[in-house]
């Protein structure tokens, strides 16, 4: 048996702000799945958000091995969610965040090559992420990370 690391209070809390900001945005064809598994090559991550092309009623007899956009939660766990992107890559995921809560910031991979991504990008507070993969989807990361001017503006 894997014994997975606990997941902390603000895990909770930005995998449920990240939900509903993705959910808000996503259009009818497209499909946001939490904590679903993944099929990769040799394993099947659960990530804490994915985005799919496809319809959920799909996936009745195998889980999707295809997704636009993967989203980890790390509070403390950066070094396991980062050896996940390998598995990632080589699947042909367009764009993983790892989103770094005890920092407050985003680090966006892209343009998956072999097992590596060849682009990366670490966004911070005050900054707006907007996805490579969902060219509409726009992240402010303050509201992400309920910095406080960002709730009285």
């Amino acid at each position: 048996m894997i014994e997975k690391p606990r997941k902390s209070p603000l895990h909770g809390q930005l995998r449920h702000r990240l939900e509903q900001i993705v959910r808000d945005w996503a259009a009818d064809d497209l499909s946001v799945w939490m904590d679903n598994p993944l099929t990769l090559s040799d394993s099947e991550p659960e990530p804490d958000l994915i985005v799919l092309a496809q319809t959920r009623d799909e996936f009745i007899d195998y889980h999707p091995s295809s997704v636009l956009l993967v989203a980890e939660i790390s509070d403390g766990s950066d070094a396991m969610d980062r050896s996940l992107l390998p598995g990632y890559a080589a699947a042909g995921v367009a764009e993983v965040w790892l989103v770094l809560g005890a920092k407050n910031q985003i680090e966006r991979h892209t343009r998956p090559v072999g097992e590596r991504y060849a682009d990366s990008r670490v966004f911070s507070p005050g900054e707006a992420l907007t996805s490579v993969a969902l060219e509409q989807l726009i992240l402010p990361l303050d509201s992400l990370f309920d910095v406080p001017d960002a709730i009285e503006n």
